[in-house]
């Protein structure tokens, strides 16, 4: 029964049967579930709830955090028969950074634990979740938890949440994937889990580290469409921006995790990172050269998930040998989006005419240009992408129409640049126009669309549709 609904100001019963209370007995003793919204205090009459099992709270941001929602904790955790507690917090309370978690110790009886709206500011670790042994559903939205701590609940079924991170004895949690280096153990997740859900991918080491039990059916993502990605930071490369060995196998693995236990047929490889400085995996941020080949990971990701359909690489240096592994083992492949500042060689780009089952292409403009500028120098120093080599851009621009038109695939070319500039669209239009693309408003005529991103930020689109 929701009586909070539907007598608001449930404590009041008390003086309804007797100030005393002994007349609210033969009601509370039997009831079984109960919803307390717009929840400021527990209720005076919740001890008398010896039969509760379930309870729904409501918690306002008026609350006092540490005091109220500790002594909620602790008070719960004395009603023997309460075996499923959903809590919602109002973003007020969400917004704190203190929450008092450390009294969730006190619900040793739960089977179920329910935080819907908690954000992702709210770490969980092994000793916020100390004791809660007989726990099997478990919901924390986008809040992420150690993986010592999620390791430690031995009876859990279900779980929801963001990411994983190492503990604090066994890496950095200052970002909440993990320490980039090795975990210095394996993780056995517990033996009934059998479903895993979390708002993003922990990072690719402790990935592989896990090590699921007998139950387990499958690894869900959240966030972002459902789409896994994997990423990289500098620690995983080195001073020329080549991947170290170690990160390489640790990334195969990560491959095979998910195609083993991941149902979706999309994934998403993130070399590039933003922070002190941009970067990219396999080669120096500009400057010529060949990069170094990638085949190995490329091959292991398509051996472990034979029927992906959509395949997306942020910030790497692809070599001819990388593009003809990919036009040659992905087989099932719908969609390639190879995004800035991802480059391969323009001679390598006829390879990709070999995947006729391909539906949608899409490059970025400097992904073409191997060896240019990066698009944030070019802003810096240019003004924007178009100006920093409009040959380049022409010669690229043929290439690509040429590849679509005998691929027979839809497809898009994207312009990037970090500051609007007047006139930009018209000069994409001219270098289209020499490069013999014809523009149309046809389901399958080249066409440009400008989308604005971030505060001052632009893109152009040039795309056609599939015949």
């Amino acid at each position: 029964m929701h009586w909070g609904r539907e007598l608001p100001g449930l404590e009041a019963l008390p003086a309804v049967f007797g100030e005393d209370g002994e007349g609210t007995l033969p009601v509370l003793s039997s009831l079984t579930t109960l919803s307390l919204p717009e929840f400021d205090s527990l209720a005076p009459f919740l001890p008398a709830c010896k039969k509760l099992q379930e309870l729904w709270v409501d918690i306002d941001s008026e609350l006092e955090m540490e005091e109220e929602m500790g002594s909620m904790f602790q008070q719960l955790g004395e009603l023997p028969s309460l075996r499923t507690l959903h809590v919602h917090l109002n973003d007020g309370v969400n917004q704190a950074w203190d929450l008092p978690m450390e009294f969730l110790t006190c619900l040793t009886n739960l089977t179920e634990l329910n935080f819907p709206t908690l954000w992702n500011q709210q770490k969980f670790h092994a000793s916020d979740l100390a004791g809660l042994t007989g726990l099997a559903n478990l919901n924390f939205n986008i809040a992420p938890v150690s993986v010592d701590a999620l390791c430690g609940l031995s009876a859990l079924t279900f779980v929801t949440m963001g990411t994983l991170f190492m503990p604090r004895d066994g890496g950095s949690d200052e970002d909440a994937g993990g320490a980039s280096n090795a975990p210095s153990r394996r993780w056995a997740l517990p033996p009934g889990l059998q479903d895993l859900s979390v708002s993003k991918l922990p990072k690719h080491r402790l990935l592989t580290a896990l090590q699921p039990g007998p139950a387990f059916r499958e690894l869900l993502i959240t966030e972002d469409g459902g789409v896994p990605a994997l990423g990289l930071d500098k620690e995983d490369v080195d001073g020329e921006g080549h991947l170290l060995p170690s990160a390489e196998a640790s990334l195969i693995e990560a491959a095979r995790f998910l195609g083993r236990w991941l149902t979706d047929e999309s994934l998403q490889v993130q070399f590039w990172r933003g922070g002190t400085g941009p970067y990219r995996l396999g080669g120096c941020v500009a400057g010529p050269g060949q990069p170094p080949s990638h085949s190995r990971l490329l091959a292991a990701a398509a051996e472990a998930k034979p029927g992906l359909s959509h395949l997306q690489l942020e910030g790497i240096a692809l070599s001819a040998e990388d593009v003809e592994t990919i036009a040659a083992r992905f087989t099932s492949l719908k969609e390639l989006h190879l995004l800035w500042p991802t480059t391969l060689p323009p001679a390598a780009l006829p390879l990709l005419a070999r995947m006729p089952q391909l539906q949608r292409l899409a490059l970025s403009v400097f992904g073409l240009c191997h060896g240019t500028a990066h698009p944030g120098e070019a802003a810096e120093g240019q003004g924007d992408q178009l100006s920093a080599s409009e040959e380049r851009i022409g010669e690229a621009l043929g290439t690509l129409a040429r590849l679509y038109s005998e691929g027979g695939y839809g497809g898009s070319l994207c312009v990037q640049h970090r500051e609007r500039c007047e006139g930009a669209e018209g000069r994409l239009r001219g270098l289209l126009a020499a490069a013999g693309v014809e523009l149309g408003e046809g389901p399958s005529d080249w066409a440009v669309n400008r989308t604005l991103f971030g505060d001052f930020g632009e893109a152009f689109y040039v795309h056609r549709a599939k015949r």
